[in-house]
C-alpha cells in the first residue's frame, strides 16, 4: 500500500525527487546555481581571450615586448649570426676592441699564420692590396638605416630570383630595385617580383640614392667591374660566389673597399646557414677533438638550360661554381693550406668539368675534395676529428641536419630549419653588419675569401682552365 499509494517510502521518495528535479528545472537549486556561475566563467574566459585577440590583453603586451626584445636582440646578434660558443662571442668582441684601439693586426689564429699556400701565391696577404692597407680602412662612415635595408639586385638570373625571394622573409630588408644589361630583362623581371625601379644599365643602380645597398649576382666574370663601379660611388656590397675569377681581382677589390671605407663581403651564404654554425661551435669547442681531415664533394649532371656554367668568358667551370664551396669550408676549419694539389678533366669548351683537390698542412692535417659537371655527386661533407667526426648532410653548403659521431656514444642528429631558402641569413647578417658601422664581416671576412680565391687560382693552373675577370687588368 505505501509502495503504490504514495504514501511509503517509495512515494516520499519520488516526492523528493520531483522536488530536486523541479529545482533544477526552475534554476532555483544547486544545479541551476551551478550553471550560472559557470556561465559567468565562460564569460569571463571569453573576455580574456577577446583580450588576447584584439591586443588589449596579456599575451598581446607579451608579443608587443616580445617583438622588441627580438629587435634589440637582432642587434646584439650582429657578430654573432646562429647560436654560437661563448669562445666565439669573446673572440668576437675582442675583435672589436681592437678595431676601436685602430690595430692593425690581421685576424688569425695561431694554426692560419703558420700555414701559406705554396707557389707564386705564397705570399699574397702581404701583396698591394691583399693586406689590410691602414687603419682607415676599418670605419664606415657614418650612415643612418632608420627602415628596413634597401636592397638593389644586379642580374635577373635565377639566384636573384631565389636572393629576392627571401628578402621578402626580412622584417628589415626590402628589394627596391633591380638591373640587367637590357631595360626589357629588367623591367620583366621588376614586373614579376613587384620591384619598383627597373634598370637597364649597372650604372643606373650604383647611383640610385634609395638603394642602401647592392647584391651582384651576374656570371663570376663580371663581378669585378660592377662591383668597383659600386665601390668608387660608396655603395655597400654583397657580391656572389665566387667572388672573382682571380685573386688578383679580389685582392684589387679588397683593397680600393678598404681604401675607400665601403663594406664588401663574398655571398658565401653556407657560413650564415644555421647548421654549418652549430659544427662550427662544436667543433671549437672539441666535441670531435682536433680535426685531421675533411673530405667532402659536390656536383650535378650539367643538363639544365645555364649556359654560363660552361662558358669560358663568363667564369664557367666546376671550381668556380661548386668547388668554391669545399675550398671555403676548408678553408674555415682548417686555416691556409701549406700545399695545392689539383687535377681534373676540361670539357669541350673548355672549362674544367671534373676536379680533385687535395689541400696539404704542415701539421699533417689535409682536404680531400672532389667537384664535378658529370657526376650526381652525394654532396655531403665528413669532418674527422681525434676523438669522433661530423657529417654535414647533403647538400652540405645549405643543410639542414648535421650527424655527430663520438667513440662510444649513439649518433647524434641535429636539425637546423632555414630561413626561406637558405640565403636570407646572409642578407640579415649584412643588414646587421651596416647598422653597427662595420666595413668586413666578422663571419666572412674578405682575408678569407683572399685565401680562398688563392687556393682557387693554383687549382685551375693546375686543371688547365685559367679564368679573366672583365674590366681588370692584372698588374705586371
Amino acid at each position: 500500500m505505501g509502495w503504490f499509494g504514495g504514501t511509503g517510502f517509495c512515494a516520499k521518495w519520488r516526492n523528493w525527487s520531483a522536488k530536486w528535479r523541479m529545482g533544477m528545472v526552475e534554476r532555483c537549486g544547486f544545479r541551476a546555481k551551478w550553471r550560472n556561475r559557470s556561465a559567468k566563467w565562460r564569460n569571463w574566459s571569453a573576455r580574456w581571450r577577446m583580450g588576447m585577440v584584439e591586443g588589449c590583453g596579456f599575451r598581446a603586451k607579451w608579443r608587443n615586448w616580445s617583438a622588441k626584445w627580438r629587435n634589440r636582440s637582432a642587434k646584439w646578434r650582429i657578430l654573432l649570426g646562429p647560436p654560437v660558443s661563448v669562445g666565439f662571442v669573446l673572440r668576437q668582441v675582442a675583435q672589436l676592441v681592437e678595431t676601436a684601439e685602430s690595430s692593425c693586426t690581421a685576424q688569425y689564429s695561431p694554426r692560419r699564420d703558420r700555414r701559406r699556400v705554396a707557389g707564386v701565391h705564397a705570399n699574397f696577404v702581404n701583396s698591394a692590396h691583399g693586406g689590410r692597407p691602414d687603419c682607415d680602412a676599418v670605419a664606415m662612415p657614418s650612415t643612418n638605416y632608420d627602415g628596413p635595408i634597401r636592397w638593389g639586385i644586379v642580374a635577373t638570373g635565377g639566384i636573384a630570383a631565389q636572393a629576392v625571394a627571401d628578402l621578402a622573409l626580412l622584417r628589415d630588408a626590402q628589394t627596391v630595385a633591380v638591373a640587367s644589361r637590357t631595360h626589357a630583362r629588367a623591367a620583366a623581371f621588376a614586373a614579376e617580383h613587384d620591384i619598383p625601379r627597373a634598370y637597364g644599365s649597372y650604372e643606373e643602380i650604383v647611383h640610385d640614392p634609395e638603394v642602401d645597398a647592392i647584391y651582384v649576382a651576374t656570371p663570376h666574370a663580371q663581378h669585378y667591374t660592377i662591383s668597383r663601379q659600386a665601390i668608387e660611388a660608396g655603395k655597400p656590397l654583397l657580391i656572389e660566389k665566387a667572388f672573382t675569377c682571380t685573386h688578383a681581382a679580389a685582392a684589387d677589390l679588397v683593397g680600393r673597399a678598404r681604401k675607400n671605407n665601403v663594406f664588401v663581403m663574398e655571398a658565401m651564404w653556407m657560413r650564415f646557414q644555421p647548421g654549418i654554425h652549430q659544427m662550427r661551435t662544436m667543433i671549437e669547442q672539441g666535441v670531435i677533438g682536433e680535426v685531421r681531415w675533411i673530405q667532402g664533394d659536390l656536383g650535378f649532371v650539367n643538363d639544365i638550360d645555364l649556359p654560363r656554367l660552361v662558358d669560358p668568358a663568363a667564369g664557367g667551370g666546376i671550381l668556380l661554381d661548386c668547388g668554391v664551396y669545399l675550398v671555403q669550408l676548408s678553408q674555415w676549419l682548417l686555416g691556409r693550406p701549406s700545399t695545392v694539389t689539383a687535377t681534373g678533366r676540361l670539357g669541350e669548351t673548355g672549362v674544367d668539368v671534373e676536379a680533385g683537390v687535395l689541400l696539404g698542412y704542415a701539421d699533417g692535417a689535409h682536404a680531400a675534395l672532389s667537384c664535378s659537371f658529370t657526376s650526381d655527386c652525394p654532396g655531403a661533407v665528413t669532418i674527422v676529428g681525434t676523438e669522433g667526426h661530423i657529417t654535414i648532410e647533403p647538400r652540405f653548403h645549405h643543410t639542414s641536419a648535421i650527424r655527430i659521431a663520438r667513440r662510444g656514444t649513439a649518433v647524434q642528429v641535429l636539425a637546423n630549419p632555414l630561413i626561406g631558402t637558405g640565403l636570407a641569413h646572409e642578407f640579415d647578417h649584412v643588414g646587421q653588419c651596416l647598422r653597427a658601422g662595420l666595413t668586413e664581416s666578422p663571419i666572412m671576412p674578405l682575408d678569407d675569401t683572399l685565401d680562398v680565391m688563392a687556393i682557387l687560382d693554383v687549382a685551375v693552373d693546375m686543371v688547365g682552365a685559367p679564368h679573366v675577370d672583365e674590366g681588370f687588368t692584372p698588374a705586371r
